[in-house]
């Protein structure tokens, strides 16, 4: 079920992105994707209200969820239904993993994912290295690929800004994550080879500076430092050598016989590029790491307790059916901290706040390590209103954690 869900949240991007353009058939996708979570509902095994840790704030949070969705500022019921939804997926999924972590079988899948991780790192860098007016980086949007649609293409640099197989940048960044927590996992895994560690970790900061993501490659940077700091802080430092001169022999040998593949350029392009959007972009990179401490310590929203209506940012919902006078009056930025204070008021960021509590304190993982992931998602990506970042950031947790609970002995080797 959980390879499942993953699996149609990758492709179903790439049916939205080149093969229909149909408002029914993008939106029964949407739903479906919006849906896909609760699934997890469906595992045999223990209710999450019967896990004593869990029941209390769950069911708060809930209660909460279902008094704001009558809140009369809502424009329309649709909107209060999806953000009913959207607000309750990522937790419910989370709270049922963690009461039924015994019945996961995840790791069977372990050879299929990584297949479609390389494929999706294929894709990307045959993306990024074709110009923007390319079929492969064009949308099914656009009646022809002519050179006004191909304008539209983001770039960074001189190149684009991959998407994978997905139909926007943010969703292939939500993947990128799950990438990164992925390659975390198999440093824990004693039957996998530790070098796909290693390779993958690089591999999911090579495909964030792909994405041209600012963010993107902020919690990349951010979470892999946390990680090695406190997470993995038992490895063997000898075998960790041993395979970083096992690689930099690789990259010496390769560079010695003229770089054939051209990797090093490939990556030396990367970086620059996206190290141009930074200089570029400078007072603009600043309000974005700004801006959500700022809206969380001078709310300008009206009704910041309660809130103006669930769903009133959320985008799927709002390219149909519009916004409130409220939403469209008070601008608010792709972070999850903005669209909680707008949509439920400050009780609803506490409550989950109080989630994110009560789940480092059940995940087998290490607190601080979790903490800094929890925060860096709070603070860059919006979790409620992209259902991307809900499916692979939840998927990331399971496979890491998963791993952690497989590892049978407290040093980890990487041999």
């Amino acid at each position: 079920m959980l390879v499942g869900i993953l699996l149609f949240t990758v492709l179903s991007g790439a049916v939205r992105k080149w093969i229909t353009n149909n408002g029914g058939i993008n939106n029964i996708i949407t739903l479906m994707q919006i849906l896909v979570v609760y699934l997890l509902v469906f595992i045999k095994g223990r209710s999450t209200l019967s896990n004593k840790n869990i029941a209390g704030i769950f069911f708060i949070y809930v209660s909460y969820l279902v008094i704001a969705a009558f809140n009369p500022l809502s424009p329309s019921i649709y909107h209060t239904i999806s953000g009913l939804i959207i607000h309750l997926s990522f937790w419910l999924g989370l709270f049922v993993y963690i009461a039924n972590r015994d019945f996961i079988k995840f790791d069977r899948f372990y050879y299929l994912i990584l297949v479609l991780i390389i494929l999706e790192a294929i894709l990307a860098i045959i993306q990024y290295q074709m110009p923007r007016e390319s079929a492969i980086n064009q949308y099914v949007i656009e009646q022809e690929f002519d050179e006004e649609s191909a304008l539209k293409i983001a770039m960074v640099g001189n190149a684009v800004r991959v998407t994978g197989t997905f139909s926007y940048i943010a969703g292939f960044s939500a993947f990128v994550l799950f990438v990164q927590l992925f390659s975390f996992s198999l440093f824990y895994r004693e039957d996998k080879n530790k070098h796909f560690a290693i390779i993958g970790v690089a591999l999911s900061l090579i495909l964030a500076f792909l994405t041209g993501s600012r963010s993107t490659t902020i919690i990349n940077i951010f979470l892999t430092i946390s990680f090695f700091v406190f997470q993995l802080r038992n490895y063997n430092y000898k075998q960790l050598i041993s395979i970083l001169g096992g690689l930099f022999l690789i990259i010496s040998i390769n560079l010695s016989i003229g770089d054939p593949l051209h990797t090093i350029d490939f990556v030396s392009n990367s970086y620059e590029n996206l190290d141009t959007r930074f200089e570029d972009n400078r007072d603009e990179g600043q309000g974005r790491i700004l801006t959500p401490i700022n809206t969380l310590i001078n709310n300008e929203f009206p009704n910041k307790i309660i809130g103006n209506g669930l769903g009133i940012s959320y985008p799927a919902i709002v390219a149909v059916k519009g916004t409130s006078k409220v939403a469209e009056t008070f601008w608010v930025q792709d972070d999850e901290i903005g669209r909680t204070l707008l949509e439920g008021g400050y009780i609803l960021l506490i409550l989950k706040l109080l989630l994110i509590i009560t789940a480092l304190k059940l995940l087998q993982m290490d607190k601080r390590f979790m903490t800094i992931a929890f925060s860096l998602i709070f603070i860059y990506m919006p979790l409620t209103t992209n259902i991307y970042n809900i499916v692979f950031f939840l998927m990331g947790i399971i496979y890491l954690e998963q791993a952690i609970l497989s590892s049978k002995n407290t040093e980890i080797s990487l041999k």
